[in-house]
Order: structure tokens, then sequence, then C-alpha cells
């Protein structure tokens, strides 16, 4: 999103329609209730090997719901701001995401 202009200068396209619009946004908010649903999905006990406590999964659903707020947030104002803070959220999202499910498994689940 931020660096969109960069990308069409080089040819590159990095947005699903190719600019920056309420339809890009929206696939972003999405997305991101796509990776909240499967990020939890492992509780259900369906995943195997693949599992995560209770306690985990209300982690890992509060980041998800943050990342969510934020993905809404770029789909209402729809400014380089809003997406300069999603990109953000969504690093740490992924970061707590990981220690969380290695937390998890070190200590929850042996």
């Amino acid at each position: 999103w931020m660096l969109h202009d960069d990308y069409q200068k080089a040819g590159i396209n990095m947005l699903p329609t190719k600019k920056r619009d309420k339809s890009t946004a929206l696939q972003i908010v999405l997305y991101s209730l796509w990776t909240i649903i499967i990020s939890v999905f492992p509780v259900t006990g369906l995943t195997g090997d693949l599992r995560l406590s209770v306690w985990s999964a209300v982690i890992v659903l509060i980041l998800g719901l943050v990342m969510l707020f934020y993905s809404i947030n770029l789909y209402n104002r729809m400014n380089v701001a809003a997406a300069k803070k999603l990109f953000t959220v969504s690093i740490l999202y992924l970061t707590l995401l990981q220690i969380t499910y290695l937390i998890d498994k070190m200590y929850l689940w042996t």
C-alpha cells in the first residue's frame, strides 16, 4: 500500500486490484478474518498433533481482533498512515502469534 507508486514505476503490481481502492482494503479485511479463524482452529483438536490450549487460543484471538481492527481502520480511512499502522501491527501480530504457539507447545501441552 505504502510503496505502491514505487512498485508501479518498476512495473510490478503489489495490490490485487492494481490500485489503492476499497476493493483492495476489503480483501485485507477478509484475509484478516480468515487469519483469525485459521490461527485459532487448532484449539478444536481437528488438526492432529497441531494443538492449541484454550488460554493460547484466547490470546491468539485477541491478537487477531487487534489486527482486524487496524484492517477495518484502513478500509475506513484509505490512507498511508492507516496502512503504516496496519503494517506495524501485522509484524507484531505474527511475532506474538509465533511466541504464543511456542510457549503453548513448550509449557501447556507437555
